[in-house]
């Protein structure tokens, strides 16, 4: 099952900065550089302003490691995928699958 794990991605987090007028601003920070199985989707149409958007949709699987559970966007050869859920399945910890979207 590890043999499938030849993509490279970079996962992120969610990190908060002060923007010098007493609010802040999201930012993204990387936390792991894995290797991943990349599964495609269904393309999903979303309506945004009454406008139709397609989004590419993937299911992204690592090797479990703690640090990955913040991961909030993972990098995929300069694209950047919104994480929308993710699971570990069983009790071993032995994966993490993460349900992503590409951000446009």
């Amino acid at each position: 099952m590890s043999r499938n794990l030849h993509h490279r991605i970079t996962c992120q987090k969610i990190v908060l900065t002060e923007d010098g007028s007493g609010g802040y601003v999201e930012t993204f920070q990387d936390i792991a550089e894995v290797w991943a199985d990349i599964t495609e989707k269904p393309t999903t149409v979303d309506t945004e302003a009454r406008q139709h958007k397609m989004r590419n949709s993937l299911e992204i699987k690592i090797r479990y490691q703690d640090a990955a559970l913040a991961c909030r966007q993972i990098i995929l050869n300069s694209r950047k995928f919104r994480v929308q859920s993710f699971s570990s399945p069983g009790e071993k910890r032995r994966f993490i699958i993460f349900t992503v979207v590409e951000d446009q």
